[in-house]
């Protein structure tokens, strides 16, 4: 049998810094013609599972985040530590690879969810570092912003008649491109071709949502394995984050250009 890859990125960093960026590759296995929700008990089941595993990660990342803003004494620990960081981030890339290749490790409970949940304690942590660096009103935006669009791409996704599971294709050379940008960034350091950049990157993860969303509820052409809800769940988890870091970006771009412009004005006057 022909395999099928679908190329995603699993990582924290920016869009620009290809370096932590890495492939997942998914299987014939894994998406199967739709057959695998004919009783609706199933469908649902599978869709709550995996609505309440991402919904738990997204609390603990916000958790974590408020943390680092708020809590001067553990984001010092943090910046004294490296350590930490190291060990976060070449974590998050093994256990991403462990059970993106490991159909077994995915799908045997509960060592699935000891891994899941142990990505979710590396990825967070490294997604509160990173907000760490930004004012808290753009935190604040960016994961009210980040809210609304999944609400939306979700409502979306259920009520549109188009097929986006059969777009993979379409989706994963949007995201070469982006690839390619960011490599092109390491030399060109624009800030608004790093904007641009980020408002691509925004977008494409818009799109991998609904595609996630339609596969994992399962009334398109192709639905994901009942089986691979931590999969599915990892898919979600991180395309949200890849939104929300890219809106940070974004919004820091915006907030930067608003106050030069205020202070021109102030001095022109």
């Amino acid at each position: 049998m022909t395999s099928k890859y679908d190329q995603r990125p699993y990582g924290f960093g920016s869009s620009s810094d290809n370096s932590n960026q890495w492939n997942n590759y998914k299987t014939q296995d894994d998406f199967v013609p739709n057959f695998g929700f004919s009783k609706s008990s199933i469908r649902n089941g599978f869709i709550q599972k995996v609505f309440s595993i991402v919904s738990a990660q997204l609390t603990f990342t916000v958790a974590m985040i408020a943390l680092f803003q708020f809590h001067e004494g553990a984001l010092s620990f943090a910046y004294r530590n490296t350590w930490m960081l190291n060990v976060a981030m070449f974590s998050t890339l093994g256990l991403s690879l462990l059970m993106s290749f490991s159909t077994s490790i995915r799908r045997t409970a509960p060592l699935n969810l000891i891994i899941l949940g142990s990505y979710t304690v590396c990825q967070g942590f490294l997604v509160a570092l990173i907000s760490s660096f930004y004012e808290v009103e753009e935190v604040f935006y960016a994961v009210g912003l980040t809210a609304a669009i999944v609400f939306g791409l979700a409502t979306y996704a259920s009520m549109t008649k188009e097929d986006f599971t059969m777009k993979g294709g379409m989706f994963a050379s949007a995201l070469m491109a982006l690839m390619l940008g960011s490599l092109v960034s390491i030399f060109y350091r624009g800030e608004f071709f790093s904007f641009m950049l980020s408002v691509a990157g925004a977008a494409i993860f818009s799109m991998y949502i609904i595609y996630d969303l339609q596969l994992i509820m399962g009334d398109k052409s192709l639905s994901i394995s009942p089986e691979e809800y931590i999969f599915a769940s990892l898919n979600l988890y991180v395309d949200i984050m890849r939104i929300f870091l890219e809106l940070l970006k974004i919004l820091r771009y915006l907030n930067e250009n608003s106050n030069q412009n205020q202070r021109e004005k102030k001095r022109r006057n």
